[in-house]
């Protein structure tokens, strides 16, 4: 499977708006189902492209850069799974563990490793000290 990102966050609610806004690209007959984690596409949500027959083709998953629960926003709940994320991390001693959304959703600064810079980003964006986290590579 692969990731979807560099979406806003708190601004996608239908898989129209991903075709729409060329995220994702579909050719021919297929079609894409989406299965949102929240009432919109937050952190998690599964795309899935499928063939002409139905067949799943292809398994994406949305990245919303600081949203760990999925719900498409960067809320107090994130500050607290980051930091929650970080200490498990720290503990494994295994800062490059991304075979989860929410995981790569904490590697926010593109650095390829979760560690406390990217969590400083998100604590700085939740005190209004920065305007919004990055959601591009």
């Amino acid at each position: 499977y692969g990731y979807i990102y560099g979406l806003p966050h708190g601004d996608w609610g239908r898989v129209a708006d991903l075709v729409d806004e060329g995220y994702v690209e579909v050719t021919g007959d297929g079609s894409v189902v989406c299965t949102p984690t929240s009432d919109i596409l937050g952190t998690g949500s599964k795309v899935e492209l499928l063939d002409s027959k139905g067949e799943v083709v292809e398994t994406y998953y949305v990245i919303i850069f600081g949203d760990t629960d999925g719900d498409g926003y960067i809320t107090t709940d994130d500050v607290a799974d980051a930091n929650r994320w970080y200490a498990y991390l720290e503990s494994a001693n295994d800062y490059e563990d991304f075979s989860n959304p929410a995981s790569f959703a904490m590697e926010i600064n593109g650095d390829g490793f979760v560690d406390d810079s990217d969590f400083a980003i998100v604590d700085r964006y939740y005190a209004y000290l920065i305007e919004d986290v990055p959601q591009t590579r």
